[in-house]
């Protein structure tokens, strides 16, 4: 409902945001659109879930390559280890010439899923067996990802190989973090335990609650507001993983029939919503006949025609 009063070119690029995300394309809109920093981060509501468009293209097209290669590992394995190194060349190469592209399509990103397999493999497997060794690889892959906070910035132009180093680091962690007495302590402690929980809910909830902040003008982002948001989005996105996420992960709670009866009604809804702003440009109805033309214009638009003319 809150879309319903931003003015139209917002309220079009917010329903085919919703549209491209039930679909699992929501990267390609965004890639298409504009980049994800600057204005685009600020404005646009849905802008983050183009990772989960990526994440759920791999979930579509991974299972059926197992199925085929199911008891043929090892070519599973070589043939995961080509569309590694590939896509790490051709985001390294995109990096620099098409740092846009890089950052939103599945071919540039897939190595770093891919990366998350061979570490599945190295823990089901229990290549390293000294504790000694486990312990070391632990303390220090800690210590490298957080320097990689940072230490990274956006003239980096990720992902490339400099993103090996904290992802390298992440898997070592999942696997090995309990071996080490100082990190297993930090790790699960009980804040950082209910940030884990929540983080899903947090990721979801940020970006359209301070998009719809910058879109309306409602507050100043100074200090005292990040003061006053912080406790905001934690409660919020608490309630959402416990009223939400954990009964519907219940099957007790929510059968199957159910579940699927509720994605159902809410994507019709979501789409028909989508597609009739869509239809009227925006709600365009809203506006008086001498406002309508200059409601209308997007922007960001007549900048891509600019940029496209004098580069």
């Amino acid at each position: 409902p809150f879309s319903y009063f931003l003015i139209p070119y917002k309220v079009i690029d917010f329903a085919e945001s919703i549209i491209s995300g039930i679909f699992f394309v929501s990267n390609f809109l965004f890639y298409f659109e504009s980049g994800y920093f600057g204005e685009a981060l600020r404005l646009k509501p849905f802008i983050h879930i183009w990772s989960l468009s990526v994440e759920e293209q791999f979930y579509l097209v991974f299972p059926i390559l197992v199925l085929i290669l199911s008891r043929k590992f090892k070519l599973l394995l070589i043939f995961l280890s080509l569309a590694f190194v590939l896509s790490l060349i051709l985001s390294e190469w995109f990096s620099e010439q098409f740092n846009n592209a890089n950052f939103f399509l599945g071919a540039t990103r897939a190595w770093e899923i891919i990366l998350g397999i061979f570490f599945l493999v190295i823990e089901k497997n229990k290549i390293i067996k000294k504790h000694f060794v486990k312990s070391t690889l632990s303390i220090s892959s800690f210590v490298v990802l957080v320097i990689s906070f940072y230490y990274f910035e956006q003239k980096h132009n990720l992902p490339n190989t400099k993103l090996l180093v904290p992802l390298v680091c992440t898997g070592l962690l999942i696997i090995y973090g309990k071996e080490n007495l100082i990190v297993r302590t930090v790790l699960t402690n009980s804040f950082v335990r209910l940030l884990g929980l929540i983080s899903f809910s947090l990721y979801l909830w940020h970006q359209p609650i301070l998009a719809f902040i910058h879109n309306y003008n409602l507050f100043i982002i100074d200090f005292l507001f990040i003061i006053i948001f912080l406790p905001f989005i934690f409660g919020v996105s608490f309630c959402t993983w416990k009223f939400i996420e954990v009964p519907f992960r219940n099957k007790k709670t929510i059968e199957n029939i159910k579940f699927a009866k509720f994605i159902t009604i809410a994507t019709v809804i979501l789409i028909a919503y989508s597609s009739i702003a869509i239809g009227t440009k925006g709600f365009l109805y809203k506006y008086s006949q001498n406002d309508k033309y200059l409601v209308s214009i997007n922007p960001t638009d007549k900048g891509r025609y600019v940029r496209s003319k004098f580069e």
